[in-house]
């Protein structure tokens, strides 16, 4: 149990021969009462206050941890929307480079179909160019046959036209090679 300071006041010795002073036990008694009084009124204040600075430094801890949290929150965030960020850049790269590699061999197909185009040209062009050449030259050959044929048939037309004139046909329907009837080629 513990001592009030009206324990202290209200305490009462027992009376003895050659005792000590009773007014001076008394006094003694009453500034000790008082001063204890004192010390469990300090005493008292100073436990409100250190009930006041603890819920202070309560809240002041709870206000610490919610920094403390919201800042980890910021940096995880921070950390993540970076990470997305380079994700997706990474992403877009990938993209871009499919696409420019799509690109690159649409081109490089249509380069190789146009050049496939120019060849088959050219080797047309070959084609047609020889058989003009090959045509030209069987119509050289022919007129030149025709020629030679000109001059050996200069004498025989005059015979045709005086066969024609003999049997009454006009000179030019046995030239063009027209033979009336019955007529035979000489």
């Amino acid at each position: 149990m513990a001592l009030t300071p009206l324990d202290i006041h209200n305490k009462q010795f027992s009376r003895s021969f050659r005792g000590y002073n009773e007014t001076e036990v008394d006094e003694f008694l009453e500034q000790v009462g008082r001063e204890y009084d004192q010390a469990l009124r300090d005493n008292a204040a100073l436990r409100e206050q250190v009930e006041a600075l603890t819920a202070k430094l309560d809240q002041y801890r709870q206000l610490e941890d919610t920094l403390h949290n919201t800042l980890v929150v910021a940096q995880e965030t921070a950390e993540e929307v970076k990470a997305s960020a380079q994700k997706q850049a990474e992403l877009m790269i990938n993209q871009a480079r499919l696409e420019a590699d799509q690109i690159l061999q649409e081109a490089r197909a249509r380069a190789e179909q146009i050049e496939r185009k120019y060849n088959e040209l050219l080797n047309s062009i070959k084609v047609v160019r020889a058989r003009l050449r090959a045509m030209l030259m069987a119509h050289l050959q022919l007129l030149d046959e025709t020629d030679d044929l000109g001059a050996a048939g200069a004498g025989a037309a005059d015979g045709v036209t005086k066969e024609a004139a003999a049997a009454g046909e006009p000179a030019g329907a046995v030239a063009a090679g027209q033979r009336p009837e019955g007529m035979t080629a000489p």
